[in-house]
């Protein structure tokens, strides 16, 4: 399934309408599900090796283009990648050039600090009324783990370590799981597979990982403290081996945590966690610690090693669950999930479950967003200029 996940659309086997977005079904749901992800939540932007010093890089998420550069205490720094003067991009700019710590607009020298503020616009000399009035939209970064982090909402955020459930154990010394991949369809397609247990023992027979999984056994959930839910098989056990997992934990705004039981009890943590890029693509990040000194550094290499392999690998047969079994499936589905065309069984009780509550947050963002006078988040007529429309 690999080699179709990678073809060209176009075909008979593989049709272009699978990779385009369905433009009136997101104008026609848009209030109702949160196509471009949810902001109240830290994300992974970048790992922190790729930001360097006297250098800047764009990223997208949930629709926002951003520039991320390095303040003077090398502290991460996010803008909106856009000038507020006349709208080109900022990444096409250059820091560090007015002071250290500043981004500099390339078209005619507007320069902004950390907090987005003009300090400088050098077209216009040093008594610019531009300077403390004009801004460029900030966003909170943090540096923890390798990673830098970006806070996406409205709220004052808690630090990054105090707002996600098990972010201590998951960037616990030890061996460091870090991999990170783009997916071109949305991340919502992805969203039902984080809590399906009964697809893992039909489409992942033949995956390393979950190889001795059975199929079926009934599905239950419950609800987690942070925003999580609880999916297990109701009838436990009863796998060809050892490679099989009963239950599975997902928390907003779409990841899954695995946690000591996983891999024989040898990770500290694991997030595998699926980013908004826009409405149509996301990236999947993996990231999480091997406990070494449990396992020993040699075999906590090796399982490092596996983990990663497994979004993606074609150097070993069964290692990528992902590119080979989960992306296919969910690219099929279409570049945008129509789950107002979905016929869901009692297999789905989860998927349903995260479906509602990824709604429920949506709605109550739009309502914080009005309640601060703030527009919504995007309408029919914008919807198409923000998203990536390539295949």
């Amino acid at each position: 399934m690999a080699d179709w996940y990678f073809k060209e659309f176009g075909s008979a086997e593989k049709p272009a309408s699978v990779g385009e977005v369905p433009w009136d079904y997101v104008e026609e749901y848009q209030e109702e599900i949160p196509f471009f992800g949810l902001r109240e939540y830290w994300y992974p932007a970048l790992f922190s090796h790729e930001l360097k010093h006297n250098e800047h890089k764009a990223v997208e998420m949930l629709g926002d283009n951003i520039v991320l550069f390095r303040d003077k205490d090398d502290s991460p720094c996010a803008l909106e990648n856009r000038c507020p003067h006349r709208g080109p991009l900022l990444s096409l700019g250059q820091v560090n050039a007015w002071d250290v710590g500043t981004i500099t607009c390339r078209y005619h020298g507007m320069t902004f600090d950390k907090h987005g503020e003009c300090v400088a616009f050098l077209s216009d000399g040093p008594d610019s009324p531009a300077c403390g009035k004009v801004k460029a939209k900030s966003y909170p970064a943090e540096e923890v783990g390798g990673i830098i982090w970006i806070y996406m909402g409205i709220k004052e955020p808690k630090p990054f370590l105090d707002s996600m459930p098990h972010a201590r154990e998951v960037l616990s010394d030890g061996v460091l799981v870090r991999n990170r991949m783009q997916v071109p369809y949305s991340y919502l397609n992805q969203l039902d597979n984080t809590v399906d247990m009964t697809h893992v023992g039909c489409l992942h027979r033949t995956c390393y990982l979950f190889g001795d999984q059975k199929m079926g056994g009934g599905v239950a959930f419950e609800e987690l403290p942070g925003n999580g839910v609880y999916a297990r098989l109701r009838k436990t056990g009863g796998h060809g081996g050892t490679k099989a997992i009963d239950d599975i934990r997902w928390f907003m705004p779409n990841l899954v945590h695995h946690g000591e039981e996983f891999m024989d009890g040898g990770v500290h943590g694991i997030y595998f966690w699926f980013v908004p890029d826009n409405a149509g693509s996301f990236t999947a990040w993996l990231i999480g610690s091997i406990n070494d000194k449990k396992v020993g550094k040699t075999k906590a290499k090796f399982m490092a090693t596996t983990l990663k392999r497994a979004l993606q690998s074609d150097s070993l047969p069964g290692m990528a669950c992902f590119v080979g079994g989960d992306a296919p499936m969910q690219m099929a589905q279409g570049r945008i999930a129509r789950w107002d065309k979905d016929y869901l069984a009692r297999t789905d009780r989860a998927v349903i479950k995260v479906r509602n509550m990824m709604k429920a947050a949506h709605k109550a963002e739009q309502e914080l967003r009005k309640e601060a006078g703030l527009p919504p988040l995007a309408h029919p007529v914008s919807m198409k200029t923000q998203a990536d429309d390539r295949v």
